[in-house]
């Protein structure tokens, strides 16, 4: 540890004469925890790189334990380095990130990707740089060894805190500033106006005297005016207290670290002894300082409070990020909250970065009957989101409020909450949760109010949103029978702007994709008119005209492997069905299908076997969600029915060529088809949809919409769709057991030709262009007889015998067709798609 004289004349040398400001963290024994998976260097300009101290946290296992997520929190731990910069005077910041623990990486993402960083990755190192000052980066390396165990976030976290430089350091000379020790009298310390906490560590328990300012368990008091500083290099474990409701202007500031870690959250009775780590009254100020470890919620405080510049690191449920109340403004801070981050309480939340952990909303109307409304965020930055699942209240908004809940405007005359230019990274369960009290699973659980007190829910406009990926549906809904006389609880008034999620521009046309609404207990729900900028598109498969592609499972062959799929264009889909011992399995029926043509089971063995389509995504021309389903029967006549099953999986692979098979055979017995809709020997798979075991039914049914979400461009290379059936015992006629039809499938980009049984005619025939606008032309095919083009539903468009080679398509509208052309001895047929 430097002398204190030294290190304040240092810190005042540093801060008038260079541009960076680094601190000397105290880590021994019981101190700040200095990390074992990272070093984090800095140069400056054209200066010397230096080293700077990377500090850890680590999940405590006597939290944890209550969380209800102990297998991935187990052993995580959240690494941070922080640097003040002057970036007016500044030449740029280069770093140069080293991992020091498990094996070789060479793999890493940086983020927020708005910072637009560009770095360079070699084993075990990143180098980057940067210009500006108030970013708050962070690095993960992707890497096995660094993921948790079920559900694959990040285990060992590391963050890199590029403040500004502090012009409101008080000087340890100054009237009223006195620099805390553990055995300063209690008197000077509450005559203080600004309590100094030099670089060092300092455990407020360890405080000599019980008293009004610091009490035995290390929480410190604060009266109106009263200042806290924490220096760049203290380490300070304690709570910060306000000394009544009525204070106002208390100030915590600094590049300290205030730490809770020796609170815990609960006992095993659930008890929770702590609360907040800071509580301040109103006008109060936190700046500038890192706050880890909260036993329960991270600031919280009264009206017209001032967050900046903080680091806020939280590790389990309960962990709220800050509770401030009307007029508040938090702006350039990074909060890693595993709760909700903000109450509704009209505030003012911007140029932030925010980790979302895997429980709470960015925003909450709240949890009962406190009126809420009118908060303002933009600019904000959401990272690495860990939400398995809406729950009751994950999302960026959510609500769990009482039916007497109303939308109120704290004076200002406007109630609604707005989110504008707000960026989120990686996949998220759903953009909104907004309803009122409901159960983990969000089914409505609110009681009924009087009609006298039925209130509402809603008024939010979202505007410049972009989502990289949606996996689940939002959630907006009121609640009927709210009252004892059956008035409806709405939510209403819900706006949607240029919101992209997945690529795909949210409008009128496409928002069932997104979102369930419910349409009884909803006003006022508006999104963009539909227009063509990246649609979600998508197709009927009717199987008219359509070949299966019958592949091998036998001791020569193991299904469905990298040869199948090579044969697939970009942009591309086929049909796969499998050859059990030699027996074709599956084939299509011209009638009785729904209308028409259907795939059904041919073959009367017991086992169980499955079909596929398989669609070749290189050309990234599928993203974002979208709306699937099929019809289907399976008949419950069976000789056996408690060993028969129907079910379906859909995969994404993320690699070209792919790692494993698909066997598409199993034997017999009831999970037989999970077997047979297995990949087998990969690990480069995803599963959009595991298995989904479906209903018997003996007359046609539809399964209602599907959502799948298809991530990002450059995601995956290839989507498997896997129908898998088994027979437990050896059926007659199974064609009239089982069946599938008018199964909805992502429109291909670049159909080519579906089914020609005469390999010469493919090599001699040709029709171009592919995508078409007005016109098509054929080409090397003698005595053309007639041609048919029909939509996908098979409603004949265009017909014609036809000599000429030229054939006039300008009538047709933007979308996806087939064309028939019957010569003299043979038909062809192919895909078309016109832009």
């Amino acid at each position: 540890m430097k002398n204190l004289f030294f290190y304040f004349l240092f810190l005042i040398s540093s801060s008038l004469l260079a541009q960076l400001e680094y601190y000397d963290w105290p880590t021994g024994s019981g101190e700040a925890l200095l990390s074992d998976k990272y070093k984090v260097f800095v140069k400056h300009g054209l200066d010397p790189e230096v080293e700077l101290e990377v500090l850890m946290s680590v999940a405590d296992p006597n939290d944890i334990q209550y969380d209800g997520q102990t297998n991935d929190l187990t052993g995580r731990t959240f690494s941070y380095a922080a640097l003040s910069y002057n970036d007016i005077t500044g030449s740029g910041l280069t770093f140069r990130v080293v991992k020091i623990f498990g094996g070789n990486s060479t793999n890493a993402n940086i983020t927020p990707k708005s910072y637009n960083i560009t770095p360079t990755i070699t084993t075990n190192q990143v180098v980057f740089s940067i210009e500006n000052n108030e970013k708050y980066i962070s690095l993960d390396f992707e890497d096995s060894e660094n993921q948790t165990s079920s559900h694959k976030w990040i285990k060992h976290m590391l963050t890199i805190s590029i403040d500004p430089p502090e012009f409101d350091a008080p000087n340890i000379n100054d009237s009223g500033v006195v620099v805390y020790t553990n055995d300063t009298p209690s008197s000077v310390l509450s005559a203080a106006a600004v309590i100094y906490f030099p670089p060092g560590y300092h455990n407020l328990r360890d405080y000599k005297f019980s008293s009004t300012i610091i009490d035995d368990e290390g929480r410190i008091y604060l009266s109106s005016n009263k200042k806290v500083y924490l220096a760049g290099g203290a380490f300070v474990e304690g709570l910060v207290n306000r000394t009544a409701f009525n204070t106002f202007n208390q100030k915590l500031y600094g590049r300290g670290v205030l730490s809770g870690r020796q609170y815990i959250w609960q006992d095993s009775s659930g008890n929770k002894p702590y609360g907040q780590i800071i509580f301040l009254g109103q006008g109060a100020q936190v700046t500038g300082i890192h706050i880890l470890d909260s036993p329960q919620h991270g600031i919280v405080g009264r009206e017209n409070m001032l967050v900046e510049n903080i680091k806020f690191l939280g590790w389990h449920a309960n962990n709220d990020g800050i509770r401030i109340g009307s007029g508040s403004e938090i702006r350039n801070s990074f909060m890693r909250c595993v709760d909700d981050f903000f109450y509704n309480y009209n505030i003012y939340v911007h140029d932030c970065v925010f980790w979302a952990g895997h429980n709470g909303a960015i925003l909450t109307y709240g949890w009962a009957s406190i009126d809420t409304g009118s908060s303002f965020f933009e600019n904000i930055d959401i990272i690495n989101p860990e939400w398995r699942g809406l729950g009751n209240n994950n999302s960026l908004i959510a609500a769990q409020v009482n039916l007497d809940f109303n939308v109120i405007d704290y004076g200002t005359g406007i109630t609604t909450t707005t989110f504008k230019d707000i960026r989120i990274e990686g996949s998220i369960p759903g953009l909104t949760n907004i309803k009122p009290r409901s159960s983990g699973n969000g089914a409505p659980s609110a009681d009924q109010v009087s009609s006298a007190n039925l209130g509402y829910l809603g008024d939010v406009h979202f505007e410049n949103i972009t989502i990289e990926s949606q996996f689940d549906r939002g959630r907006i809904r009121g609640q009927a029978n709210a009252t004892t006389n059956g008035d409806t609880y709405f939510t209403k008034n819900i706006n949607f702007t240029n919101v992209i999620i997945g690529g795909t521009k949210l409008t009128e046309a496409n928002k069932n994709l997104f979102f369930e609404i419910d349409p009884n207990t909803t006003q006022n729900i508006t999104f963009d008119a539909a227009d063509d900028s990246g649609e979600s598109s998508t197709y009927t498969e009717t199987f008219n005209n359509i070949t299966l592609n019958n592949i091998p499972n036998d001791i020569n062959n193991s299904g469905l492997t990298n040869k199948d799929f090579d044969k697939i264009s970009a942009g591309d889909g086929e049909w796969f069905t499998v050859q059990g011992s030699g027996v074709t399995d599956f084939g299509v029926q011209n009638s009785g299908g729904n209308p028409q043509y259907y795939v059904s089971r041919v073959s009367s063995s017991q086992f169980a076997r499955a079909f596929a389509y398989v669609y070749n995504n290189s050309d990234n021309s599928v993203t974002g969600i979208y709306n699937l389903g099929f019809d289907y029967f399976f008949n419950t006549s069976f000789s056996n029915p408690s060993n028969e099953r129907f079910g379906y999986r859909i995969y994404g692979m993320t690699q070209d060529p792919i790692l494993g098979v698909f066997p598409l055979a199993s034997g017999s017995g009831f999970f037989g088809d999970n077997n047979a809709t297995n990949y087998n020997n990969g690990g480069d798979e995803v599963q959009l949809i595991a298995h989904t075991e479906l209903p018997t039914s003996n007359n046609w049914t539809n399964t209602g919409d599907i959502p799948v979400n298809f991530g990002v461009a450059g995601t995956y290379k290839y989507f498997i769709f896997i129908f898998g059936q088994v027979f437990g015992t050896t059926q007659s006629n199974p064609q009239t057991l089982f069946g599938v039809d008018n199964v909805i499938l992502p429109t291909q980009s670049n159909p080519q030709t579906l089914s020609i049984q005469d390999e010469n005619i493919k090599s001699e025939f040709s029709i171009y262009p592919n995508p078409f606008k007005n016109e098509l032309f054929v080409t090397n095919l003698e005595n053309i007889y007639s041609f048919i083009i029909y939509d996908i539903t098979g409603k004949t468009l265009i017909k014609g015998y036809q000599s000429e080679k030229k054939i006039d398509v300008s009538s047709l509208k933007k979308g996806f067709y087939f064309i028939s052309i019957q010569t003299e001895n043979k038909k062809i047929i192919k895909k078309l798609i016109k832009n």
